[in-house]
């Protein structure tokens, strides 16, 4: 009878144990799910910090480039207003150097009798040099800017030393420097028709001096230049060189 109690005693001990042992299990699972739970939410609020913290860091970035943007836009505007007046007054003064060149009439080159005019030779005109045309005459877009830039005349390109020669016969009717020009040799070919050469590397042949087509007048290389500057005039209107000169592929 005692050990039947007895073995009922420790059955139940058993069952009791068992109970709990499923209890603990049970309750270790569960802390387990809401560990992994906890650990989800943990990292899903760190990539949403991160995003967040991201998002405002583009926006910062972007702030700044939008700034940087509107500095370089100032300064480019500024830039450009500069460089516009600078050629409207480099124009103006070289308008109010050739006018006055028409009224020393006593001083105007005369081509010798039986020579060829200038008009005559539109068309077949030899270049100063050789040398690729690096901007043209006329409105075109600046690279730097991108607006429009008028020219009247051609930048030639031309490693420095470079001979540069009369197109025409014709007179040395200015030779100088000139503000916005550099060194600056404007030939008298008559009838009202001039050739300008700007950004010579030197002034060799005094004014009046009387030169044939070909002749050397000077060099390109004005302070370590790689190009000069070409115009042809008529009276004080600039005219397009490239209808003077010989055909020359763009």
């Amino acid at each position: 009878m005692e050990l039947a109690e007895n073995l009922n005693f420790l059955s139940r001990i058993s069952s009791h144990d068992k109970d709990l042992l499923s209890s603990y299990r049970q309750r270790m699972s569960q802390l387990h799910r809401a560990q992994e739970d906890l650990e989800q939410q943990i990292a899903q609020q760190q990539q949403t910090f991160q995003q967040q913290k991201d998002k405002k860091k583009q926006l910062a970035q972007s702030r700044n480039q939008r700034k940087q943007l509107i500095s370089t836009i100032r300064r480019d505007t500024s830039s450009l207003s500069g460089l516009l007046a600078e050629l409207e007054d480099r124009s103006a003064r070289m308008a109010k150097l050739i006018q006055s060149m028409k009224k020393k009439q006593a001083l105007a080159y005369t081509p010798r009798i039986n020579s060829r005019s200038f008009v005559s030779g539109k068309g077949t005109i030899p270049w100063p040099s050789s040398g690729a045309v690096r901007a043209n005459f006329g409105t075109q877009k600046d690279k730097s800017f991108g607006s429009q830039i008028k020219s009247n005349g051609l930048v030639i390109a031309a490693v420095p030393g470079t001979r540069i020669k009369a197109i025409w016969p014709g007179r040395i009717a200015f030779s100088s420097p000139f503000k916005g020009y550099g060194n600056l040799i404007i030939i008298d070919h008559g009838n009202q028709y001039y050739s300008l050469y700007a950004q010579a590397a030197h002034l060799n042949l005094p004014v009046g001096t009387v030169v044939d087509q070909g002749k050397v007048i000077t060099t390109s290389g004005f302070e370590g230049r790689d190009s000069y500057y070409l115009e042809i005039r008529h009276g004080g209107t600039p005219v397009d060189p490239r209808k003077w000169l010989t055909h020359r592929a763009r």
